[in-house]
């Protein structure tokens, strides 16, 4: 079938599928057709009776933000963090360090940091001697010990990755012993930490997972898994007075910031022309267009350093493990540039390699080269390789709720069906999704998203092996390629390395990479929002909005 018919097929197979899923929006709770909604859009310049306190002042800025992701958990322990934990992340938790706008480490609640060895795996970090939490509580090294040892003990992979052990060496300093000295290791190490009173910790029920204390000028006061997300600004005063020592990431511009779950395209777009939320975080592409050029509304989009791709099981048994033709085929059946259009709205650039173009260490060249041409019969003589005739195999699906993800899954099932393999599949709630995308044991593809700084760091992530018990996340085992990951994760890594691993993951074919998307955050005019302030890792920061 001629691509131009397919994929006519295809988009209008995911029209019909937006517009069933659009049908009964209106009786979701918290999207009530109600000529009564409050307009959020005032919420942030002024605080309504949606802001809570009737005392508060007509300064009080509040913002509603919508969010494609269910949150879960704050617990600051676990590796299932989504998009709307993140979007407050920087509310709620403080790090020792951040990278600033120059990409240079940087202090928040450490000091500084000494190199005690020449192989540089030991460092002595020194925190302010005035910290404390927005309870009181005073940070001392015993705190910065127990959150290390507390990460290591539940297998916390952000640092379990880089920190191998963490001791006190005075009220203030701590040591801590790092699993090697690659590229990323000691900024992981210092980053990856959240700070908070070890006190504290062991006095919440539930371990901070639904009311977290952290040190920011911030507290969560309301939140259940599944639900909206409140985050006010404490009565207290914030311990870092010095703001001339402040990062992004401790900006105060806010005085409220209330999160709401939005995970299919019809509720985002509806909650924000009814005022129920005056800014959609990663507004669903099939739908941005209809805020364009209208000044109701201002448009921030920011490339994202995130790649969106598919994984195939290495797990035993899995036919995608040991069957380097079948994970050919299935790349050069699907039209990634097809998915950008169908799915993404064309708000989206097919990637050249596993990672975003803006990684450390990504080579430009790859920007001129097909990963995988979009080839249905070289992919159906693939297939037959592999040993499988047409309609004989049946693979599993995994993905989440979000619409994206979904819709990606379903334009997939029909590029596979075309070259005769059947596809099922499995979509699970964000919070289970969590717990099992990681499991190959679960599915025979699924699909994620990797991003990061380094090349190699994003790379390893997702299929290294040091740091997942032999196998990548998904179950691969190659110590061809573990080596070639390894070489390049440490700063004297060449050109010709990186294109070793690049056309090395290329051949073996363990994933398919789909896209790098923008960003698109879509505000109400009303709002008073000038201008939205990001991580050095593009994630949004909420408190450091600047408004008019």
């Amino acid at each position: 079938m001629k691509r131009t018919k397919l994929l006519a097929l295809l988009m209008a197979l995911v029209l019909m599928l937006g517009l069933l899923a659009a049908c009964g929006t209106a009786d979701r709770p918290g999207l009530e057709d109600d000529s009564d909604t409050p307009d959020a859009g005032n919420d942030a310049q002024n605080g309504d009776e949606q802001g809570g306190d009737e005392n508060q002042d007509e300064d009080w800025i509040r913002l509603v933000v919508g969010s494609e992701s269910s949150p879960q958990s704050f617990s600051p322990v676990i590796n299932s963090w989504g998009n709307s934990e993140y979007l407050v992340d920087s509310m709620v938790y403080e790090s020792l360090a951040t990278m600033n706008e120059d990409m240079e480490l940087v202090g928040i609640c450490a000091k500084e940091w000494t190199q005690l060895d020449e192989e540089g795996l030991e460092y002595e970090i020194e925190i302010y001697d005035y910290i404390h939490d927005i309870d009181g509580n005073h940070i001392t090294a015993d705190d910065i010990v127990f959150c290390y040892q507390n990460a290591l003990n539940q297998n916390f992979t952000n640092l379990t990755r880089f920190v191998e052990s963490a001791e006190k060496t005075g009220d203030y300093t701590v040591k801590i012993r790092l699993t090697g000295n690659t590229i990323e290791s000691l900024s992981s190490a210092l980053i990856n930490l959240r700070v908070y009173s070890q006190a504290a910790y062991e006095a919440s029920e539930d371990k901070f997972a639904t009311r977290p204390i952290g040190t920011t000028h911030y507290r969560m006061t309301e939140f259940e898994p599944g639900g909206n997300i409140v985050v006010t600004r404490n009565d207290g005063e914030y311990w870092q007075t010095d703001e001339s020592l402040w990062q992004r990431e401790q900006y105060d511009n806010v005085d409220e910031v209330e999160i709401v779950s939005l995970t299919e395209s019809s509720q985002q777009s509806i909650a924000i022309e009814t005022g129920e939320i005056n800014m959609m975080r990663g507004m669903n592409a099939a739908v941005v267009d209809r805020f364009l050029d209208n000044p109701d509304y201002k448009i921030f989009e920011v490339q994202q350093i995130m790649t969106r791709g598919i994984y195939f099981s290495g797990e035993a048994g899995k036919p995608t493990a040991d069957n380097q033709l079948l994970r050919q085929a299935i790349c050069h059946a699907i039209d990634r540039q097809g998915i950008v259009d169908i799915v993404m709205g064309g708000r989206a650039t097919v990637t050249s390699s596993f990672t975003s173009s803006q990684a450390i260490g990504f080579n430009q060249k790859w920007l001129d080269e097909e990963l995988y041409e979009y080839d249905p019969d070289l992919a159906r003589d693939l297939l037959a390789q592999a040993g499988y005739e047409p309609g004989e195999l049946t693979l599993t699906f995994l993905t989440n709720s979000s619409d994206e993800w979904s819709r990606v899954a379903q334009v997939v099932q029909s590029y596979l069906l075309e070259i005769g393999i059947n596809v099922e599949i499995q979509t699970l709630e964000g919070a289970i999704f969590g717990t099992m995308f990681n499991d190959g044991t679960q599915f025979d593809m699924t699909i994620d998203q990797i991003g990061g700084n380094y090349y190699s760091v994003i790379v390893n992530s997702k299929m290294g092996q040091s740091g997942y018990g032999g196998k990548s996340k998904t179950g691969f085992v190659d110590n061809e390629l573990e080596e070639l990951i390894q070489i390049c994760r440490y700063a004297d890594a060449t050109e010709e390395d990186y294109d070793n691993l690049h056309y090395y993951l290329q051949d073996q074919a363990y994933s398919l990479p789909l896209y790098d998307s923008l960003l698109t955050n879509v505000v109400r005019a009303d709002a008073g929002v000038q201008e939205l302030v990001y991580s050095y890792r593009l994630q949004n920061l909420l408190n450091a909005t600047v408004f008019e």
